[in-house]
């Protein structure tokens, strides 16, 4: 049994979710907050205290130099609107450190804290320059972020 495809365009903020006729939701993943295409930016984080901000609004996609353990506050994120985020995050510094994730939703109200895999955390690479590519999922109320894969060179 053959299907009808057509095409047309999203607008900014779109989500879109497939489902077959077996039952399998297939999703669409790209940065439909943008409306048009901008390189993910570089963030280093490091410094004093123990939270470093970070607003994904304009772009969901960020490279991470990681010079100090931190919790990394996510700016720019809407309650009830769904988000996919992607993170390069690169060991900088003497190696070894760690990072958290919670958000500070748009119009305020209390940080929401990631939810990972175990609760174990998120576990990077610990030697200086490895690179590993953590994804996240901002459902409109909840975080949920897991190490998508390790040392990529």
């Amino acid at each position: 049994m053959a299907g009808n495809l057509t095409a047309f365009q999203l607008g900014v903020g779109a989500v879109i979710s497939i489902e077959t006729n077996q039952g399998q939701v297939l999703a669409i993943v790209g940065n439909a907050d943008s409306a048009q295409y901008s390189p993910p930016p570089s963030t280093v984080v490091g410094g004093p205290g123990l939270d470093a901000f970070i607003n994904v609004s304009a772009n969901t996609n960020q490279n991470i130099l990681l010079e100090d353990s931190k919790t990394i506050v996510l700016e720019g994120l809407h309650f009830g609107r769904a988000q996919w985020l992607q993170f390069l995050i690169q060991q900088g510094g003497s190696g070894s450190n760690t990072v958290n994730f919670t958000v500070a939703p748009v119009g305020g109200g209390a940080r929401v804290p990631a939810w990972t895999p175990g609760a174990a955390g998120v576990p990077l690479s610990t030697a200086v320059g490895k690179r590993d590519i953590v994804s996240g999922y901002w459902s409109g109320g909840n975080l949920f972020i897991l190490v998508a894969g390790k040392d990529f060179r």
